[in-house]
């Protein structure tokens, strides 16, 4: 099966994964990030708006044509990885490493995490893989209470060689959310 992946580390919740499907080709560029992040109120309070992570997806979007989203919310409170994920109009991946599928319809979990969208996200405090179905040209989440036991953010892209991107997420501070969107400007080749 053809694949790229990507691992997340040190996430404690995914809200939810946007990614565009990308077209095979030279590398161009390095990648292109945007990041947005709003500091919380506290881990019982759920934010009631988040406008810099919001404005970083916006300015990611713009960038793309055929974006597929997942928000978890087809999967059962409490199902864990592997996790087929569907991105219309891009294919799909699998979702892999420890964590699970949580339902949160109001506030908080009692610990600072909530969906974005919807009632459910992907709960984790590990490495997760996604391994994509077809290349990609762009993947994004909103990840929330990240900084929990110094939680820093790296995404690592395999598509035959590795490049590591370490997202600055403000560590051991209030709670946050933020937006970690990646457009890859380079065409990424499915390994045979």
């Amino acid at each position: 099966m053809n694949h790229f992946t990507k691992e997340v580390h040190d996430v404690s919740a995914i809200g939810s994964l946007s990614v565009c499907m990308g077209i095979a080709g030279v590398a161009q560029a390095a990648p292109l990030t945007f990041f947005g992040e709003d500091l919380g109120l506290g881990e019982g309070t759920r934010l009631p708006a988040h406008p810099n992570a919001d404005a970083a997806q916006a300015a990611f979007l713009s960038n793309l044509v055929g974006v597929g989203t997942e928000d978890f919310e087809s999967f059962a409170d409490g199902t864990s990885a592997p996790l087929t994920l569907t991105f219309p109009g891009v294919g799909t991946a699998t979702l892999m490493g420890s964590g699970n599928v949580n339902e949160v319809p109001t506030g908080t979990n009692g610990v600072g995490r909530y969906p974005i969208s919807g009632t459910k996200y992907w709960e984790t405090g590990s490495i997760c893989n996604i391994e994509f179905s077809n290349p990609v040209a762009a993947f994004g989440f909103f990840g929330i209470d990240i900084r929990d036991f110094g939680g820093q953010v790296t995404l690592t892209l395999q598509n035959g060689s590795s490049t590591t991107l370490t997202i600055p997420n403000t560590i051991n501070g209030q709670e946050e959310e933020c937006s970690i969107l990646v457009s890859l400007t380079l065409a990424i080749r499915s390994p045979k």
